[in-house]
């Protein structure tokens, strides 16, 4: 673990993501508070994090409604992934929680302080992380393709740090924010902008970018953009033998049936996960 000024810890849980920088402190430890919401509503998060003999230690601190959870784990080794259990504290589960598990909580410990301010606490967006973790864990992607970029490059940058990401990206404004991830990562990370429309001299290809590299292959595909399903036909054209697609919003049944397309399919965490193969994703919700 990295104990620089610049450190945030990425919160991963029911209905309260988000990111909270921490301090450095003299004692080599670090320590930060913050909110699920934006002007400090909310889930409240205060965070130790230190380091010991059996590895990295995490101390975390749940305020809600006048209730308070203490929390505390340590990472497993090489990692600074912590998988806190939350017991009831948000509830029981119900029928309305899209396959995502009330009683985890996840804390990922990274950098790029700046880089996070600029996505405006799109971390409240990273809920389908957790199983992505679980999935790679012991197998880490060397290639990852991304269709609609952003504060999820930035978690598959620091989670898998050998991994390539490819991006394309439809929305110049917001192609101009994901460019600041292209300077922090360099060639490693690289997004395209392609226009949707089809008009002349502006036909460019923002379903089939991909395929003009036919013979790249990608472990990892997420789809959290336009044209979802066309994307989904495509995805399964360049994955590789074992490689995972996600298919965010997976409640929204537009999307529904380009999973049909695939032999192993899981939804959790409000997202599509689709395999070639049927056993690859066997077992993703027995956790929940």
């Amino acid at each position: 673990m990295a104990h620089k000024d610049s450190s945030v810890a990425t919160v991963l849980g029911w209905k309260c993501c988000c990111d909270i920088e921490l301090q450095s402190l003299a004692d080599g430890s670090m320590s930060g508070s913050g909110f699920s919401g934006k002007k400090n509503t909310g889930v409240k998060f205060d965070i130790s994090c230190y380091r010991a003999n059996e590895g990295s230690r995490i101390s975390v601190v749940i305020s809600s409604e006048g209730r308070e959870l203490d929390l505390s784990g340590v990472s497993e080794s090489r990692s600074d992934v912590f998988t806190l259990d939350a017991g009831d504290f948000f509830g029981d589960h119900d029928a309305l929680d899209l396959g995502i598990p009330r009683s985890r909580l996840v804390v990922l410990i990274g950098q790029h302080t700046e880089l996070k301010r600029s996505f405006r606490n799109s971390a409240f967006g990273l809920t389908y992380m957790p199983p992505v973790w679980e999935l790679f864990r012991h197998s880490p992607p060397s290639s990852i393709f991304e269709w609609g970029p952003g504060r999820s490059t930035l978690f598959f940058a620091e989670l898998f740090p050998e991994a390539e990401i490819r991006g394309v990206e439809h929305n110049r404004r917001w192609f101009a924010n994901c460019a600041q991830i292209m300077e922090e990562f360099g060639a490693r990370v690289q997004i395209e902008h392609r226009h949707l429309e089809i008009s002349p001299a502006k036909a460019e290809p923002y379903v089939t970018h991909p395929l003009w590299n036919p013979d790249k292959k990608y472990d990892l595909v997420f789809i959290d953009g336009r044209l979802r399903c066309d994307c989904a036909v495509i995805a399964k054209q360049i994955l590789s033998e074992n490689g995972i697609v996600m298919v965010h919003d997976a409640h929204r049944k537009v999307y529904q049936p380009a999973y049909q397309l695939y032999p192993g399919c899981e939804v959790a965490y409000n997202t599509a996960f689709l395999s070639s193969r049927k056993d690859t994703i066997a077992g993703l919700l027995q956790d929940r």
